[in-house]
């Protein structure tokens, strides 16, 4: 629960940042815009990052580290020069589209709120495309690994 303080905090700071830059001109629509971008690519970025670290902790669990099946049953592979990766259950988007789905139920009516709406909905979409690029990244690795 201190790890949660600890992270919470800075990203309270930001957001009571971001709203009172929000508040300042609320007519200037281009300093608006401009706030709720760097909400949204600020939540992009921690979700962007968070994905990767609990998609690449979760390689410890015997259930998340099962190979990924298609439609089909068959292992998801990632055709990288001539080594082929299996994807992992971990890699597959879980948590980012339900923060996604979670933002567009936000209101959205206040500024403070839209600019919450923009970070939460970067967060999400950060938060979907992190794990497949973790497993294009171990791909990667795995092939300089093995001298390919």
């Amino acid at each position: 629960m201190r790890m949660a303080a600890h992270v919470l905090r800075p990203l309270l700071l930001l957001a009571l940042v971001l709203a009172t830059l929000a508040g300042r001109d609320a007519h200037a629509s281009e300093k608006t815009g401009a706030v709720a971008r760097f909400a949204r690519n600020t939540g992009k970025a921690l979700g962007y990052g968070a994905g990767m670290v609990v998609t690449s902790a979760l390689a410890l669990s015997k259930k998340w580290n099962q190979p990924m099946l298609d439609k089909a049953g068959r292992p998801v592979t990632l055709k990288l020069a001539s080594y082929d990766s299996t994807l992992r259950v971990r890699h597959g988007a879980f948590l980012g589209p339900k923060i996604v789905a979670a933002a567009q139920r936000m209101k959205t009516r206040t500024g403070l709120e839209r600019l919450g709406h923009s970070f939460v909905l970067g967060f999400g979409v950060g938060a979907t495309v992190a794990p497949r690029q973790e497993g294009k990244l171990e791909g990667k690795l795995m092939a300089q690994l093995h001298g390919l």
